[in-house]
């Protein structure tokens, strides 16, 4: 058998699951796929997860966790799984796309979206993703709170300027 040289597990994130495909490249540039699994997208999920990834993994190999940036559905997963050790590389869904059509992808399914994360991490350097600091959750939701206030704001002046200009 020849020995793995990288290694890489591609998961694909919605509300309620991560779909998780974990692949190596041996030395002679043959990326296998060694399994696949779904589990919730909660914590109970990713502690299986990480059990799952220790399992498979070789350990004198480095292993990376890639994802897709999906709104928030990948926020929990990637912060258990770093402050579990693991390397994070969360990659934008357009960069995930245009890896795909170098692949000529006909189907697509979370399955094979996981698969061709997990081969993403092993063919092009990405880099490791850590947590933002908690400052910034609170400034995206002060930032999000006066954006509906601004809509608000204005919807109450088009309501009064329609009131005073009506016969």
């Amino acid at each position: 058998m020849d020995k793995t040289i990288r290694q890489s597990v591609g998961i694909d994130c919605d509300k309620d699951q991560l779909v998780c495909e974990f692949v190596n490249e041996d030395e002679l540039g043959n990326i296998k796929s060694l399994s696949c699994k779904t589990v919730k997208n909660k914590e109970s999920g990713f502690k299986e997860l990480l059990k799952w990834m220790r399992k498979l993994r070789e350990k004198e190999t480095g292993l990376s966790v890639v994802m897709e940036a999906t709104g928030v559905y990948h926020q929990s997963a990637a912060v258990f799984l770093h402050s579990n050790g693991m390397d994070i590389k969360v990659v934008l869904p357009n960069k995930t796309m245009h890896f795909q059509k170098t692949i000529t992808l006909k189907t697509v399914t979370d399955k094979v979206s996981a698969n061709s994360l997990a081969v993403m991490g092993i063919e092009k350097k990405l880099d490791n993703w850590t947590p933002p600091h908690p400052v910034f959750n609170e400034l995206k939701q002060y930032s999000r709170e006066r954006n509906q206030l601004l809509e608000e704001q204005t919807i109450i002046k088009n309501q009064k300027h329609a009131e005073q200009h009506s016969s």
